[in-house]
């Protein structure tokens, strides 16, 4: 049987949205119950990224988030249930979320969510039809990292509870426009 590209992207998506969890390095260092100290690891990020999988954020809103993460807010800690997701940035219909897939709480700092997410800001829904309301440009995207967590960015009602996950946030079409669905390994941060 042969498989096209979309339904390639599509069951890929489909396992984001269920929940699948994304696969770790299996460094033994990330295997105790005790909170590991993410800052010590360094910049590097190696994980898959995927683009146009959640309602779309507004980019300019979004970049802003993710500079005050890796700006201001660098070195304020959210801590994440294992298995669980929590918005650490929000404003207007944007949000930056924080997933844990570990079988442990982590703690991140918001220089490490802002260093994941760099690769969703630089490149995903750049495109000639990646534009919203009033032709503003979207965002929409995921970065996994090695350590077992990953970083999201798109749609967010700030009022909603902030460990509601990305996929179950809604907004499809409050920033209307189309993000092309792409994927692709993300290695060292150095495809810029």
């Amino acid at each position: 049987m042969k498989t096209s590209l979309t339904t390639t992207i599509f069951l890929n998506v489909a396992a984001l949205v269920a929940g699948a969890p994304a696969p770790t390095s299996g460094d033994p260092s990330h295997a105790s119950s005790t909170t590991p100290d993410l800052e010590a690891r360094g910049d590097t990020i190696n994980g898959m990224h995927y683009c146009g999988i959640f309602a779309n954020a507004d980019s300019s809103d979004a970049a802003a988030l993710v500079s005050s993460l890796g700006g201001d807010k660098k070195k304020d800690e959210y801590s994440i249930a294992s298995h669980g997701c929590k918005r650490v940035a929000c404003h207007n219909t944007s949000g930056v979320y924080v997933c844990n897939d570990n079988n442990h709480k982590i703690t991140v700092s918001g220089a490490s969510v802002a260093n994941a997410a760099a690769y969703i800001n630089k490149h995903c829904c750049y495109a000639p039809s990646a534009s919203g309301r009033g032709g503003y440009p979207i965002r929409s995207g995921q970065q996994f990292t090695q350590w077992g967590w990953n970083v999201a960015v798109g749609y967010a009602n700030c009022n909603d509870d902030v460990r509601l996950r990305p996929a179950d946030a809604r907004g499809w079409g409050v920033d209307p426009g189309t993000c092309a669905a792409q994927k692709g390994l993300t290695n060292a941060n150095s495809n810029y």
